[in-house]
């Protein structure tokens, strides 16, 4: 992915005629899959590098092909957004293809400086993307809001991971633990040895200062409530294929790491803390951001709090893979609603694209009032993704909820899980709110015609994946969904 946007670039810069410029969204699209590839063959391995500063195993070739799909769906459905636009395309694909670059090294990061580094290289394509739109003023205030928000998170990640080195370091010598050699103190499989080996670590005030600083910074990313501040905003003012590439790429970045981390705290003993932070930023996000789409009249806004809704459900999941009885149900689960999310999101925002006109996005709920009556078939796809969104059954929504439910209550979460029941009430009112726009209420609205067929295309396609994996979802997932997270045998004592 870094070296197909370095060539993307350069061969935009180079050309001159509009031809052969068109040439490059079929050139990353190739890169795009050549990654997806790539990925592929690495699957049932276990393979590290730079110095065990990153692993490969299922759930990062899992995710590693999803990224790479979810940019390749972004760059084919930007094509003629940007050209009525009017903006350059090159330094687009480029930038989308480097932030997935630096989302897969996120992914794969065994070591939190690796996280880091890869946290930054998506992070800094992220926030022009934000605001590629220089000439519309909501498009640079999204740009600077993430930018500014970015930049302050990225300093208390950044100091949270020198806590946890600390913590680390004095601990494993002040009970005579040698460094596993090859690793560093910023290892996930140094600190697992630690929060294991040495008695008390897990509850010692520096280690859970650090570890709070990282899950908050690391929640902001994903669009976690109370992190979630910038994200309505930017997904309003960015165009939609970008709104949705952010809201789906920095999740699975994120979340796939949160995987790794909580992983190596399962039955270990960290106390109430990490617990009491996990349950008020899941059922915090749940509210806020169900309550917050109740009353939106922009729907990219609506998908914006119903993004910080859906992290909470995740965060959820992360919840009961603390227990070690329920980890693998609830890694399985978790990764299940990446995947069935990013899906739905990408389509959805691919509808607010397909009914756009003149280059605008049909933001506006208004303008959704009675396209059942005037496009049939774009109201049915924008119902399908609403209720999956709301968790209705015969989607795949309905059953990634159920999935992380299943795994909560396997934890001892029943309390937790109510709560979040109640706030997922609330949400169907504003998925449902639209669907009665679209179907119950008439317009005076003319039926507008539509040239954009990518992203018509992309909706179809990923509403019929929502059915499909609805219906039949084990036939839907690929193989390495089952795979649990693991990490290298460290002194012959193999560290889950």
């Amino acid at each position: 992915m870094a070296v197909g946007g370095c060539v993307v670039l350069l061969t935009d810069l180079a050309s001159k005629r509009s031809a052969t410029r068109k040439f490059g969204t079929f050139l990353a699209f190739l890169f795009c899959i050549a990654a997806m590839v790539c990925s592929y063959t690495l699957g049932g391995q276990l393979r590290t590098a730079f110095s065990n500063g990153i692993a490969v195993e299922g759930l990062v070739v899992t995710m590693q092909i999803l990224l790479a799909a979810i940019a390749a769906v972004t760059i084919v459905a930007s094509s003629e957004i940007l050209q009525s636009f009017h903006l350059p395309k090159g330094e687009y694909r480029a930038l989308i293809m480097l932030a997935s670059a630096g989302a897969m090294v996120l992914v794969q990061s065994l070591d939190l400086v690796n996280a880091f580094v890869g946290i930054e290289i998506m992070s800094v394509a992220f926030y022009v993307l934000a605001g590629y739109r220089r000439a519309q003023a909501a498009s640079e205030e999204a740009g600077a809001k993430y930018f500014l928000m970015g930049a302050f998170v990225s300093a208390i990640l950044l100091f949270g991971i020198a806590l946890i080195y600390g913590s680390v370091g004095l601990a494993m010598k002040a009970n005579g633990l040698e460094l596993p050699q090859g690793y560093s103190f910023t290892n996930i499989v140094t600190i697992s040895k630690a929060i294991h080996q040495v008695p008390g670590f897990g509850t010692s005030p520096l280690f859970l200062l650090g570890a709070v600083m990282l899950i908050g910074s690391l929640m902001f990313k994903a669009g976690v409530a109370p992190f979630h501040m910038v994200a309505p905003d930017v997904y309003q003012g960015a165009p939609a294929p970008i709104a949705g590439f952010l809201a789906t790429t920095s999740k699975v970045a994120a979340f796939t790491i949160l995987m790794r981390f909580f992983t190596i705290m399962a039955g270990a003993d960290t106390g109430a803390a990490i617990n009491v932070v996990v349950i008020g930023l899941a059922l915090l996000s749940i509210i806020v951001g169900n309550t917050g789409a109740a009353n939106q009249k922009s729907i990219k806004r609506l998908f914006g709090y119903s993004s910080v809704a859906h992290g909470g459900y995740i965060v959820l999941g992360l919840l009961a893979s603390l227990g070690a009885e329920s980890q693998a149900a609830a890694i399985t689960a978790v990764t299940f609603y990446i995947v069935a999310y990013a899906i739905t999101t990408i389509g959805s925002f691919a509808v607010v694209a397909w009914l756009g006109k003149d280059g605008e996005d049909a933001d506006a709920i208004n303008a959704y009032r009675g396209l059942g009556k005037r496009n049939l078939g774009a109201a049915i796809t924008l119902g399908i993704f609403l209720l999956s969104l709301s968790g209705i059954p015969l989607t795949v929504g309905f059953l990634t909820k159920l999935g992380v439910f299943m795994a909560l209550l396997s934890a001892g979460g029943t309390w937790v899980a109510v709560v979040a029941l109640i706030g997922s009430a609330i949400g169907l009112y504003a998925y449902l709110r639209v669907i009665s726009e679209m179907f119950f209420v008439d317009s005076s609205q003319q039926e507008t015609s539509s040239t954009d067929g990518a992203s018509k295309l992309i909706a179809v396609s990923a509403a019929t994946l929502v059915i499909v994996m609805g219906v039949f979802p084990s036939q839907a997932l690929l193989p390495s969904f089952e795979a649990s997270v693991t990490v290298p045998p460290v002194s012959g004592d193999e560290v889950k």
